[in-house]
């Protein structure tokens, strides 16, 4: 076995690169499991047993296309690596299926649904199998690969703070009125008048009625910061030469 001592050690820069699409990533999950059930079946009018089917219907395409891509990611070979070329391909189609899927038109129906559910899956599945793969492939040594993965993993817990973080900033615009800024002064008052009581004399906005506000922002902000991160790791993290042969 070689002498893990033998192995360089990963600069700072290429590993929370290459980690930073783990925040997008983690941002999807939140609105899956919460606001899209909600907002498809409550302000949209779809059957809600209807919903969660397609749901699941769509996450079974991962039983093929998961395989597949692992497959075609492992055995595609160009100057520019195996795995970069995929997240370019998959970055736009993620981010049309977000765009369709997080603000949908109004009067649409379950095939709308299922087809622009499949796209966003699609997309996710292209960017994050072959993401995964390259970072396990950046170094040979255990604790290298584990950097890699903390890395990665720091990232994921920003995501879901961030995917909490937009729906309660909308909630509280939604209920006080007024900037971003004064989002923090409105929390504030929330907490405070927890404990003198005051908080029951407030009167929240129907939640029903921001599904749509808080997807359209969740969507925003993947939209916005995905294509920015793909640009980071496949501009300045770089593949093992050895992968980048024999196109």
């Amino acid at each position: 076995m070689p002498d893990p001592g033998n192995y360089p050690v990963l600069d700072a820069r290429t590993v929370y690169l290459h980690g930073c699409i783990g925040l997008p990533m983690a941002v999807i999950g939140y609105p899956l499991a919460i606001w899209i059930p909600a907002h498809y079946a409550g302000g949209l009018g779809l059957s809600l047993a209807a919903v969660g089917t397609i749901l699941m219907l769509a996450r079974f395409t991962d039983v093929i296309t998961d395989p597949l891509m692992g497959e075609l990611s492992d055995r595609w070979r160009t100057r520019f690596g195996r795995r970069k070329p995929w997240l370019i391909v998959g970055a736009p189609l993620m981010m049309l299926g977000v765009y369709k899927l997080f603000m949908p038109p109004e009067g649409i129906g379950l095939i709308y649904f299922l087809v622009w559910l499949t796209l966003f899956f699609l997309g996710s599945t292209i960017i994050s199998l072959p993401h995964r793969a390259w970072g396990a492939e950046l170094s040979p040594d255990y604790h290298q690969r584990s950097r890699v993965t903390a890395a990665r993993e720091l990232y994921v817990l920003i995501g879901l703070m961030v995917a909490a973080a937009v729906p309660m900033v909308i909630e509280v615009l939604a209920d006080q009125g007024g900037s971003v800024s004064q989002v923090f002064t409105a929390l504030w008052h929330d907490a405070t008048s927890a404990f003198s009581g005051d908080i029951t004399d407030s009167k929240p906005a129907d939640r029903a009625a921001l599904t749509g506000p808080v997807l359209a922002g969740l969507a925003w902000v993947i939209i916005g910061v995905l294509p920015v991160c793909v640009f980071l790791v496949v501009t300045f993290v770089k593949e093992p030469a050895s992968l980048c042969a024999g196109y």
